[in-house]
């Protein structure tokens, strides 16, 4: 019997639901000393892990099987999904065996702990493998890798399509190690008419990487049992999207739970630190723009990466550096993770085919009162519209440059370096903003928020309409004035020049700065009292219609239906979800 190279188990969610159940009703009944879920190696691992201090005996015929006919060696390593190992006193058998009926979940007593410090298996009276957990934990050789940086650096606007195609990071390079195109005044050149913007636009919200998800979320039931007080979609029409999903696992009490996202391979794949710093930076900053507080949080990192040859391996080890210098400045732990690094195919005719790394960062942490949260919806017509954090200026990797042509030799256009790098968040002040954004929330302060991700400001703003089913007018000036003039005695214009000065329209709209956010307030004063202490900008005001009206320097940039750009940023998934 032939068996594919690239098949795997099948899962099995029904059964999987059935022994979480009956888990959590042995929990309750303090039943459980240890649990292990049977993950790569099968029993292999799982018991191996669990049994190496003490040592075990384990017959594995006695467990149960899918297939009948498998060798003992089969049986040990077979990956089968939805199986845990429990660890039990023998006393409480019978009530753990009760629970397990009662949720129809077979349960089979596989061995015990039996202080041998070795790892005794069989099948019945055949002794298939008799080995020292010493030997077995430390025996093995430690692994000399190496790691070396890649010299085919890729620049940054090189499109998302060659950036997944290439692990390189452009930290520290020169410029005459760039890629060649990129050498001497290749620009991006910004759009120069009203249309031209929209068409610019409506191809950063078409992108696979900025378009509504709703058709694939909606396959998932949100609202079972009731716990979900904040569910991914708000608004209006209950279409616009929020950053993070608020759970109250106990319907008697306030609190509740955040749980958050954060990734960009694309990212990684130009620049493997900034990239992961990215990634950590838009897990924690959904988190706080839902109404969680930092400190309250914790991580969990997931790398999938490509087999670890020289260069792939030197990209996860600046990926590694990345989450630690960010746990480290924000004093959170990381208290859990998964790594899959293997995920590179090679077929015939020597043909292979690595994933980009790709580093997810989840947010875990709890809210003490969930009736404390904002959702990302516009609330009102005429309040006032505020960015808040430190932008970097540089647009490498982004959306806005993977559907934007490059040119050559005009000055005027986008400096060379805000082309080649990826967005820096500047951590130092992210602390800050962070409490800023918490503060307001918790004060009530802020009627929404939306932090700046794939799409850039235009992208969270359109969003925000979305939800709101309203239109903006927003002014982009390079100083002080314009269509809507600063009220009150203070000068943020230091903080504008430090930051979040618009040079150019464009670089400024499609910026995707991680850990910046779009809020809504009630008026300016509001916002010059919370967000005084951290880089801010007056955007401009929410208004009635479904019109987004974009002016630079009191001169209109552009117009556009929110509802033409809505379908639009709808239709790519709908048509793969009809």
């Amino acid at each position: 019997m032939g068996v594919h190279s690239s098949a795997v188990q099948i899962g099995n969610a029904i059964e999987e639901k059935r022994i979480f159940d009956a888990l959590l009703d042995a929990r309750n009944e303090n039943l459980i000393r240890l649990v292990q879920d049977c993950g790569g190696g099968g029993f292999s691992s799982a018991i191996g892990e669990i049994g190496e201090e003490l040592g075990v005996s384990i017959n594995l015929e006695n467990a149960p099987l899918k297939y009948q006919g498998l060798a003992p060696w089969e049986i040990w390593m077979s990956e089968s999904q939805e199986r845990m190992i429990v660890v039990l006193q023998r006393k409480n058998l019978g009530k753990f065996k009760e629970i397990c009926k009662k949720y129809n979940v077979e349960f089979a007593v596989l061995g015990q702990f039996d202080g041998s410090k070795k790892l005794n298996v069989s099948f019945g009276s055949e002794v298939v493998g008799n080995l020292d957990m010493k030997f077995l934990h430390q025996g093995l050789p430690k692994r000399v890798m190496k790691a070396n940086k890649p010299s085919n650096v890729i620049p940054a606007d090189a499109g998302i399509q060659r950036a997944i195609s290439s692990q390189a990071s452009l930290l520290n390079e020169s410029r005459s190690e760039l890629d060649p195109r990129l050498r001497g005044d290749d620009r991006v050149e910004q759009p120069k008419s009203e249309k031209e913007w929209v068409k610019v636009l409506e191809k950063v919200l078409a992108h696979g990487n900025v378009c509504s998800k709703e058709p694939i979320v909606r396959l998932y039931d949100h609202s079972v049992q009731g716990t979900n007080d904040l569910q991914p979609f708000s608004g209006i029409n209950l279409d616009g999207p929020n950053d993070s999903p608020v759970l109250r696992p106990f319907l008697d009490k306030k609190y509740g739970v955040i749980i958050s996202h954060g990734l960009n391979p694309v990212l990684n794949s130009i620049d493997p630190y900034w990239g992961s710093i990215w990634a950590a930076t838009e897990a924690l900053s959904n988190f706080v723009s839902v109404g969680g507080d930092y400190k309250e949080a914790c991580l969990i990192n997931n790398y999938v990466w490509p087999f670890p040859d020289e260069q792939s391996l030197w990209s996860l080890d600046r990926s590694v550096d990345a989450v630690v210098d960010f746990m480290k400045v924000f004093k959170i732990p990381i208290i859990s993770g998964k790594d899959s690094l293997s995920s590179t195919y090679r077929g015939k005719d020597g043909v292979v085919i690595k994933i980009p790394p790709v580093l997810c960062i989840s947010v875990l942490g709890k809210i003490p009162d969930t009736g404390k949260t904002v959702t990302t919806d516009f609330k009102q017509v005429g309040s006032t519209i505020v960015l808040v954090g430190k932008m970097s200026e540089s647009l490498g990797g982004s959306t806005y440059f993977d559907v934007r042509p490059t040119y050559v030799g005009d000055p005027s256009l986008i400096a060379q370096d805000d082309i080649t790098m990826v967005p820096k968040v500047d951590l130092k002040i992210l602390s800050k903003t962070f409490d800023a954004i918490h503060k307001g929330i918790q004060t009530g302060k802020i009627l929404s928020s939306h932090d700046i991700s794939e799409g850039g400001i235009i992208g969270a703003i359109f969003e925000m309409c979305v939800g709101g089913d309203c239109g903006v007018e927003i002014e982009l000036n390079t100083s002080d004035g314009g269509r809507l003039k600063r009220s009150g005695s203070h000068d943020s214009s230091h903080v504008l020049k430090e930051s979040n000065e618009v040079k150019r329209p464009d670089q400024f709209l499609f910026n995707e700065t991680a850990g910046c956010f779009i809020v809504e307030v009630e008026n300016k004063s509001v916002a010059e009292q919370f967000f005084k202490s951290v880089p801010y900008k007056i955007l401009g005001k929410t208004k009635e219609g479904n019109k987004m009206e974009i002016y630079g320097n009191e001169e209109k940039l552009f117009v556009a239906d929110v509802n033409d750009l809505k379908k639009v940023w709808q239709e790519p998934m709908r048509r793969m979800f009809p």
